[in-house]
């Protein structure tokens, strides 16, 4: 495996996404850190996203734990008024918005996090580097294309170092028909599109960094997997309540399709290269919504992270 060591010299990382398994993540980049292995750029989709974004700006991992443990993560799914309404609500919030949550409160959360560490754009994550240190990935289903941020801000009127660091995060972390989708103009076709989960498209995007020349590090990706990939994607899906209505029932439907997307997207194959350059992480059956999640699923999942990259920087222990 190419593997990172300390005296080899900083590395450039890549998380998968995963929506609350992404604590996991967290746990892995807690033992690099306590292994001496230097990130120097960091990249992610969905969940991924926001740890790699979190870091960007300055949080350790010990602070993103603190974080973790601290967070009301069931206030993140917020919901408009009309989302209660019995029968019609999560019908007419679909139909409407195009999602069951608007995500406000979390691109404010973002930015409250962000804003602690001095960070609004991505200007502000350069400190002098000519590089980008934080990459983020979008999906773009109106253009049907992977987007790439900062780089791909232009084709919206933003310059890259404008671009709104929380903003960004919150169109990566956009699982659809959970999250409402972003709204962005394009400056090309002056159409509107919208933007989604990164993880739709490229849930793993160990392809970021690979060609670029400056500066010249290994890429690493840390990937979220189950302990038994052969388990039903079925048993691991939240069971929706019995719609009332037809329409309430479609909603259900699309709702299930996306989440099992989210979940497959954790299976797909892997070609050697990848796996070469990659730590498994075990999610320890903990799905990508699961916001509720108990302090010990919380604190296993946390250490599966640190135990997978334990093992692969020492396997003699």
């Amino acid at each position: 495996m190419v593997l990172m060591r300390s005296s080899s010299g900083p590395i450039d990382l890549v998380l998968q996404g995963g929506g609350i398994k992404a604590i996991g993540l967290v746990g892995g980049m807690d033992e690099l850190e306590r292994q001496n292995v230097e990130v120097r750029r960091i990249a992610g989709a969905s969940g991924g996203a926001v740890v790699a974004g979190l870091t960007a700006s300055g949080y350790s991992p010990t602070e993103l734990r603190e974080i973790i443990e601290t967070e009301p993560f069931p206030e993140l799914l917020d919901t408009r008024w009309y989302a209660s309404l019995p029968a019609i609500g999560k019908p007419l919030a679909v139909f409407l918005q195009m999602g069951l949550h608007p995500g406000d409160r979390l691109i404010e959360r973002l930015t409250e996090l962000l804003s602690d560490r001095g960070v609004q754009t991505f200007g502000d994550l350069r400190d002098g580097n000519p590089y980008d240190p934080l990459q983020v990935v979008v999906s773009d289903i109106t253009a049907r294309r992977i987007l790439l941020f900062p780089r791909d801000a232009p084709l919206f009127g933003i310059e890259p170092d404008d671009l709104n660091v929380a903003l960004a995060l919150r169109m990566s972390s956009s699982i659809p028909i959970v999250y409402e989708p972003v709204r962005l103009t394009s400056a090309a076709d002056n159409a509107e599109h919208l933007l989604v989960d990164g993880g739709m498209l490229s849930n793993f995007p160990l392809w970021i960094f690979d060609g670029q020349s400056e500066p010249e590090a290994d890429v690493i990706g840390l990937r979220l997997v189950e302990d038994q990939p052969d388990t039903s994607l079925v048993s691991l899906l939240p069971v929706p309540a019995l719609a009332r209505t037809r329409f309430g029932q479609l909603v259900d439907y699309v709702e299930s399709m996306a989440r099992t997307l989210m979940e497959a997207h954790d299976r797909r194959y892997l070609d050697a290269g990848e796996i070469a350059r990659s730590v498994a992480i075990p999610t320890l059956g903990v799905g990508t919504t699961e916001f509720d999640l108990p302090p010990e699923r919380i604190e296993a999942l946390y250490q599966a992270g640190q135990l997978a990259v334990r093992k692969i920087l020492n396997p003699e222990d």
